[in-house]
């Protein structure tokens, strides 16, 4: 899985097929735009899927403050863009820890 996290960063391509597939996924409502509650309930899947531990809510309100750069408590899609470019460097860098 490192690897392909790698293989993800490393390639703007890649990196922008996997961030559209991503929003396309975690839009569930379908109004170009991400909300608090789909974001918790993606971060819950991916983690379920990869094994981690499940983020708490306090990380989620973080992530949407932090990467909602025009205040109006959704993530578009270059918002969502740059939260996954951290959220995938995170991965990576919890992989590679000793």
């Amino acid at each position: 899985m490192e690897e392909a996290f790698k293989a993800i960063l490393n390639n703007d391509q890649a990196f922008k097929e996997f961030s559209d597939e991503m929003f396309k996924n975690t839009d569930k409502d379908g109004n170009g735009l991400i909300d608090d509650s789909e974001l918790e309930k993606a971060l819950n899947e991916m983690t379920e899927v990869m094994k981690l531990p499940k983020p708490n809510k306090e990380f989620v309100t973080k992530m949407m403050e932090k990467y909602d750069l025009d205040k109006s408590g959704q993530l578009d899609h270059k918002e969502f863009e740059s939260f996954s470019k951290y959220y995938l460097e995170n991965l990576l860098a919890s992989f590679t820890k000793d």
